[in-house]
């Protein structure tokens, strides 16, 4: 019967231990959470690797590539240290303006697809600041990876069309151009400077030129890629003085004109029905061979024209044109 007691208080006082024992374990630290890294444009932080540029990041070999490392640690530790390097293409040529800092420049020298990493290291639980190569004292990390495609820059092309395949046109007459033809092999977009014998000037994809005096002329376009890259192309442009027109052709003009300023309601219809009677008389007698018929008859509308603007039946200025017109078909038939 003793015995049996003995045993039993044994056995509740090794559960009381027990019990004691789970009541007076300590609670485990929560775990730390390991810092993120990324690769981003300068200023920007996260735990997600990013560039700052479109599609695909794209290099051309010895520009260089802005870089900013930056973390998130839940635990607030500060950085030990940053640590750039390329993981491949392990035989290509490539710099960076400082590996160990948190902000840098890249810069390939080889054209190669680039995968960049970004390791950042923290500070460890020991109190001793730690280098991320010591990992008796500790230290967490981080690496982030960005994929950059450089490539060499090839010159754009330049190519020039003519509208019309117009390379000859007379003083006064409008050519144009276009260079849709031009392109960048990177497929970027090009600026167009056209020069027409003054200096480049940028107008644009399509231009139009009109020139005042007669010879020979070189219109050279320059495309320009984003690197500043440049190419030209150019053509000749032959520009003739015009013809003068016949004493007919100049008298039918006249005609003309007098008929639309009656149109128009800027002359009346009697005084325009005799002016193209005689301008018709005379157009008839040059016809014929009569250059001093033609004289008088161009004369009498000279002086018909005259009358109309003394009684104010026809602006000053409309009318002074049509006498101008007129005196110049005289002198070009040799009228006194």
């Amino acid at each position: 019967m003793n015995t049996r007691l003995t045993a039993t208080a044994l056995a509740l006082a090794w559960s009381g231990v027990l019990l004691a024992g789970c009541t007076e374990r300590p609670t485990e630290p929560l775990a730390t959470t390991k810092p993120r890294a990324n690769i981003g444009p300068l200023g920007v932080a996260g735990v997600t690797a990013t560039i700052e540029h479109e599609n695909v990041p794209l290099l051309y070999t010895g520009q260089a590539l802005e870089l900013s490392g930056g973390y998130t640690d839940l635990n607030g530790r500060p950085v030990v240290s940053w640590e750039w390097a390329v993981e491949s293409p392990v035989d290509a040529q490539y710099s960076f303006s400082d590996a160990t800092s948190q902000n840098t420049t890249f810069t390939a020298t080889d054209p190669a697809d680039y995968v960049l990493t970004l390791k950042v290291c923290v500070q460890g639980e020991t109190e001793e600041v730690p280098e991320c190569s010591q990992p008796a004292v500790d230290p967490e990390f981080d690496e982030a990876r960005l994929e950059v495609h450089a490539v060499v820059n090839q010159l754009p092309d330049a190519g020039i069309t003519v509208e019309e395949d117009k390379t000859t046109v007379q003083v006064g007459e409008q050519v144009c151009f276009n260079a849709q033809s031009s392109y960048d092999p990177e497929g970027g977009p090009l600026e167009y400077w056209w020069d027409f014998g003054e200096g480049f000037y940028p107008f644009g994809e399509n231009t139009c030129h009109t020139y005042t005096e007669a010879g020979e002329y070189t219109v050279t376009l320059e495309v320009r890629d984003e690197r500043e890259d440049t190419d030209q192309a150019s053509v000749n442009i032959t520009v003739t003085q015009p013809n003068p027109p016949t004493p007919q052709e100049a008298i039918q003009s006249l005609m003309d004109e007098v008929t639309t300023l009656v149109s128009q309601g800027q002359l009346g219809a009697d005084r325009g029905d005799g002016m193209v009677t005689k301008l018709s008389a005379a157009m008839t007698s040059l016809n014929n061979g009569l250059t001093t018929d033609a004289c008088k008859q161009l004369k009498a509308f000279v002086n018909q024209v005259t009358a109309s603007i003394k009684a104010k039946k026809l602006s000053s200025a409309t009318g002074q044109a049509l006498i101008t017109s007129a005196q110049e078909i005289r002198t070009q038939i040799g009228c006194a």
